[in-house]
């Protein structure tokens, strides 16, 4: 029968730095290896991450607490997710702050799948850094949408959110025109408009495509000056970017002109 001292498991606990889910390994391996004694399985541990049992040994045991058992594999999804969480974040902080941002939206944007988006939401949202105040979608506050932004590599992800954005917003304005109802891209109008800015700043040609939605949209409402704003910025841009006939700068004027 294997002895342990205090002091064996006192030290193991310290190699693994008490990490829940090491410690489990480690104890199945113990249990399933009776005549090892824990000081020589602490001398085995010099690299714990290639240590058999941390990647997924007698995996056909079952884990009780329904772990995954391979440490490695565990950390690089929990790092995944991690990285979801930091791409969507800077995201969340070109949209407008205080007004619940669509989930598809930022789906769209960073290229996530519904559950890996939700996933990436709940560690922003756990770690106070998104507010989860209405079913419609996540909040953000002002001083943390600033944050957000400034934080590095934050302005790359603002030309793919403004292509994701600026199909959404199209899609959105064509089910308003199938259903007649304005609620299609309501939801859509202040981040559109904010990332629109922001892309705007940086010189972005996909800002016109938001302005000239975000137009299209007031035009609906009976916002004829906002309209007239949007339709107007989104013409600015793309003759930055087209000759003077392009397809797409005479589709914008005709919006222009249609608003009187």
């Amino acid at each position: 029968m294997r002895v342990v001292s205090d002091a064996d498991l006192d030290a193991l606990a310290a190699r693994l730095y008490h990490l829940p889910l090491a410690l489990e390994l480690a104890g199945r391996y113990l249990a399933g290896h009776r005549r090892l004694a824990v000081a020589d399985y602490l001398a085995q541990l010099a690299d714990v991450w290639t240590h058999p049992s941390m990647a997924r040994w007698r995996e056909d045991l079952g884990s009780p607490t329904a772990h995954d058992l391979s440490l490695a594999a565990t950390f690089a999804l929990s790092w995944e997710r991690v990285k979801a969480a930091r791409r969507l974040f800077p995201m969340a902080g070109f949209c407008a702050p205080k007004r619940p941002i669509p989930c598809a939206a930022l789906e769209a944007a960073a290229g996530l799948e519904q559950g890996a988006c939700d996933e990436a939401l709940g560690v922003l949202t756990g770690l106070g850094l998104l507010e989860q105040e209405s079913a419609e979608g996540p909040l953000i506050h002002p001083l943390l949408a600033e944050y957000a932004r400034c934080q590095e590599g934050a302005g790359g992800v603002l030309a793919p959110q403004a292509a994701a954005l600026a199909r959404e917003a199209k899609a959105a304005n064509d089910r308003m025109d199938q259903t007649g109802s304005l609620a299609h891209f309501a939801p859509l109008a202040p981040h559109v408009r904010a990332v629109a800015e922001s892309a705007e700043a940086q010189g972005l040609e996909d800002a016109a495509s938001l302005w000239n939605s975000l137009g299209y949209y007031l035009h609906r409402a009976a916002d004829y000056a906002g309209a007239r704003a949007a339709f107007a910025r989104a013409l600015a841009i793309l003759e930055k970017f087209l000759p003077p006939d392009h397809p797409r700068i005479e589709a914008v004027r005709r919006n222009l002109k249609g608003v009187g």
